[in-house]
């Protein structure tokens, strides 16, 4: 079967996104970095400025140099490990600050080979597996639920705000933004929920495993992608890639706000 692979990227309305989908080689990935709930502190917006150097050093990596047991943990370790060495380059103190300015982010990420298909997942980004037989589409999916939970907490906070009557709009945004970061304060640590960062130890956290892929010759995708996807697009049943495509083109055609991103390969 012959591999092809795509990225699909929506802006929404951020002047420096922070969604990026990305492959090098048989590697997909979606990086969705977590919206800034501080100001920055060495550049316009330090969280989008990191995962675009974080994107590029995976794009760039050489894997050919990789041994060649190597697993997609490797693969993030030296990525993270590159990107870390250019941020400090030009901000040689820009990860020695206060833990509740550290960039935080999440990771879906899978590798084709052969009839196995590896995946690493952290944060709420997605991992979509679909095989067409015949007429008929299957699509399955696997997600890191860990961080849900704070996610509810956080709508029922704010719902509870929200029904006080005659707050002025400042007062309720302001309300909002110390539920979000109360929240964003207990990534990785005991009773938080776990999140990637700039820390090699936060891979340990992540989702990782491997599953079979049809014996058969039936077409199949694998595709990861950001929550500004999932957020935004109900599936298309009959296709292997419109659900991707024409949700990307729905979400530009809607002027949504969301950023969002996905990458896909395709095994026909």
């Amino acid at each position: 079967m012959i591999l092809k692979y795509e990225t699909l990227t929506h802006a929404g309305n951020a002047n420096q996104p922070s969604d990026f989908a990305g492959n090098n080689g048989n590697i997909i990935w979606a990086l969705d970095g977590a919206t800034p709930l501080w100001e920055s502190v060495f550049t316009e917006n330090d969280v989008a400025y990191a995962l675009n150097v974080l994107h590029n050093a995976l794009t760039n990596l050489d894997t050919s140099t990789f041994d060649e047991f190597f697993t997609l943990q490797d693969f993030f370790t030296a990525g993270i490990n590159k990107a870390r060495t250019e941020i400090t380059e030009q901000y040689p103190n820009f990860f020695d600050v206060n833990e509740r300015y550290l960039i935080t982010f999440s990771i879906a990420a899978a590798r084709v080979q052969g009839d196995i298909v590896e995946y690493l997942i952290l944060g709420d980004n997605t991992l979509e597996y679909a095989i067409k037989i015949d007429s008929a589409i299957a699509r399955s999916a696997i997600t890191d639920t860990r961080i849900a939970p704070f996610k509810a907490v956080n709508r029922a906070l704010i719902a509870n705000t929200e029904k006080v009557e005659g707050k002025r709009p400042e007062a309720l945004a302001e309300e909002r933004l110390e539920i979000y970061r109360d929240a964003r304060v207990v990534a990785n640590q005991r009773g938080g929920y776990p999140i990637a960062t700039f820390d090699l130890d936060s891979l340990e956290y992540s989702i990782r495993g491997s599953f079979y892929t049809s014996v058969q010759d039936y077409p199949f995708t694998v595709a990861v992608f950001t929550n500004g996807f999932t957020s935004d697009f109900s599936p298309l049943p009959n296709d292997l890639t419109v659900r991707y495509v024409e949700g990307m083109k729905r979400l530009a055609d809607s002027e949504s706000g969301y950023e969002a991103a996905v990458a896909y390969a395709v095994a026909s």
